[in-house]
C-alpha cells in the first residue's frame, strides 16, 4: 500500500519518462515528486510530450447570465412639487325656468407637495429597457378661491323694481386630493448604470369642488291703510221770502252753501324688503385622463436607483352644480373646469434581484 503522502502514478507512460530520466520511484509526493530534482522532471516533460494534433483537456466553466442592472421588480418612494391649472366656465342661471342669467370664464393656479409610492418591472435587451409602473400619490395642490359677481338687476330683477340693492355674489375653490397612473416605460441606458426614459399612460385623480352663494330673499307685504278723504258738499238752503212790498208779494230767494264732508276710505299698500341668505356646496370628482412625461434614472449602489421625474396630467372636464332656491330669484350654478397638472419628483427604488427571487 502507498503511504499516506504519495499516491501511485496512474499514467504508465509519466511513470516510464520518469523511469528513463533516472527517476527511481514512479510515485508522486503529495507537495512534489520528491524522487526527481527538477532538472529530471523537465526531461521527463520533453521525453513525454502530447501527441501530435491533441490539445491539453480544458476546464469547463458553466456559461453565466450578462448582467442586467435595469431588469425586475423595483419598489420606491419619492416626493416632488405639482402647479397645475384649472380653467373654470359658470353660469348663473334662474333655477325656476333655466334661462340664463350671467356667464364667466376664470382660471385658477393648483399648487402645492406630493408624495407617494411606487411600484414596476423592467425588462432589458442590450441598451432598450421597457417597463410597466403604477404609483400613487397624495396631493397638497390648492388654488386660491375665485369670487363671481353679479348684479342685483340681473340676478335680483323683482328686488331691483322695489329700488333695492340685491347683488348676488359666489366663491369656488378646487383642490387636487389625490392621483394615480398606470404607465409604460421605454428608456435607453446610456452608460450601465444611467438610463434615461420615456414615459406615459392612464392617470385618475380625484378633485374637490367647494364653494359659496349669497344672496337676498325678498319679502313684499301688501295692505289697506284707512283714511279720509277731504272734501266739499255743495247744497242750496232754501229761501223764505222776497225783498220789499208787501208781505204777500215777497219771493223766496235761495241761498247756496258749501258744507265740509270727510269721507273715509282704506288706501291699499305695498312694502318690500331684502334678508341676506346664503348657503355652501361641497363636491368630489374622480376623473380619469392621461399622463405623459420622462425622466432619468441612476444606481446610487447595490440594488439601490434615484430617479428625477416630469409628468404632465389631464383630468379632463370637472363639473359641479349648486343652487340658492331662497334668492329673490332661484338661482343656478354651473361650474364646468378643465383640470391639468404638471409635476416634477424625485425617488429612489430597490430593485429585487430576479436571480434571488427566482432561486427562491
Amino acid at each position: 500500500m502507498p503511504s499516506a503522502d504519495q499516491v501511485p502514478v496512474k499514467n504508465h507512460a509519466f511513470g516510464n519518462a520518469l523511469a528513463l530520466v533516472g527517476c527511481p520511484d514512479r510515485r508522486i509526493d503529495r507537495l512534489c515528486i520528491t524522487c526527481c530534482s527538477p532538472s529530471q522532471l523537465r526531461s521527463a516533460r520533453r521525453v513525454y510530450d502530447a501527441p501530435k494534433g491533441l490539445k491539453a483537456p480544458a476546464l469547463y466553466k458553466a456559461p453565466t447570465a450578462p448582467a442586467l442592472p435595469w431588469a425586475g421588480l423595483y419598489l420606491g418612494v419619492n416626493v416632488g412639487y405639482g402647479w397645475g391649472k384649472s380653467n373654470t366656465d359658470t353660469v348663473f342661471s334662474d333655477a325656476t325656468i333655466g334661462t340664463p342669467l350671467l356667464a364667466t370664464i376664470t382660471s385658477a393656479a393648483l399648487k402645492g407637495m406630493i408624495f407617494g409610492g411606487q411600484a414596476g418591472f423592467n425588462w432589458q435587451s442590450g441598451p432598450w429597457v421597457v417597463g410597466i409602473e403604477g404609483d400613487a400619490q397624495q396631493s397638497q395642490q390648492r388654488g386660491q378661491a375665485t369670487t363671481f359677481n353679479c348684479a342685483g338687476a340681473t340676478c335680483n330683477p323683482a328686488a331691483s323694481a322695489f329700488g333695492l340693492d340685491a347683488p348676488v355674489t359666489a366663491s369656488m375653490a378646487q383642490r387636487l386630493e389625490w392621483f394615480r397612473t398606470l404607465r409604460a416605460r421605454l428608456g435607453r441606458t446610456l452608460t450601465p448604470d444611467f438610463m434615461v426614459y420615456a414615459t406615459g399612460g392612464l392617470a385618475v385623480g380625484r378633485i374637490k369642488t367647494s364653494g359659496t352663494i349669497s344672496g337676498s330673499s325678498l319679502t313684499v307685504t301688501q295692505g289697506v291703510m284707512p283714511s279720509v278723504i277731504h272734501s266739499v258738499e255743495h247744497t242750496v238752503i232754501p229761501g223764505v221770502g222776497g225783498g220789499g212790498g208787501d208781505d204777500d208779494d215777497q219771493v223766496p230767494v235761495d241761498t247756496p252753501v258749501d258744507i265740509p264732508v270727510n269721507i273715509p276710505v282704506d288706501i291699499p299698500f305695498v312694502t318690500a324688503s331684502i334678508n341676506p341668505v346664503s348657503t355652501s356646496f361641497t363636491s368630489h370628482t374622480t376623473k380619469a385622463g392621461w399622463a405623459l412625461g420622462a425622466g432619468a434614472e441612476v444606481r446610487l449602489g447595490g440594488n439601490w436607483t434615484g430617479k428625477i421625474e416630469y409628468l404632465y396630467l389631464d383630468f379632463g372636464k370637472v363639473s359641479t352644480t349648486a343652487s340658492l332656491p331662497t334668492n329673490s330669484t332661484p338661482l343656478g350654478m354651473n361650474f364646468n373646469s378643465r383640470v391639468t397638472d404638471q409635476i416634477v419628483r424625485v425617488g429612489v427604488n430597490y430593485k429585487f434581484d430576479p436571480n434571488e427571487i427566482w432561486a427562491n
